[in-house]
This record gives structure tokens, C-alpha cells and sequence, in this order.
């Protein structure tokens, strides 16, 4: 099950950093150093969330 999370949440930060990129909105956390901003750190839920969401019910059955 974690396997299933963590993969979409590997490749929505791929993603979303690539479209960032391409934009040109690359870095977003320039006020605090260290730290990539609240909208990177969600870049991975984006992917990961509905893929865990859809799949609970199956490995989970009462």
C-alpha cells in the first residue's frame, strides 16, 4: 500500500516541478531558505492523494 502512495507522489513532484520549470515560476521558496514553499511540498499529494483515496477500499475490505 505504500508502494502504490509513494510512486504518484514521486512522479507528481516530477511533474509539477517540470510545469513550474517551463513556466518559470521555478523557484518558490526564495523567503525562506532551505525550504521549497507550501506548493512544493504539495506537488506530490496532488498525485498520490486520489491514487490512495481509490485504492483504500480494495486493501482494506471490512
Amino acid at each position: 500500500m505504500a508502494l502504490v502512495a509513494a510512486l504518484p507522489g514521486f512522479l507528481g513532484g516530477l511533474v509539477t516541478r517540470a510545469i513550474k520549470h517551463d513556466r518559470g515560476v521555478w523557484d518558490w521558496g526564495h523567503r525562506i531558505e532551505g525550504y521549497g514553499g507550501m506548493l512544493d511540498r504539495r506537488d506530490s499529494e496532488c498525485f498520490s492523494a486520489p491514487v490512495f483515496f481509490h485504492r483504500t477500499p480494495y486493501v482494506f475490505v471490512p
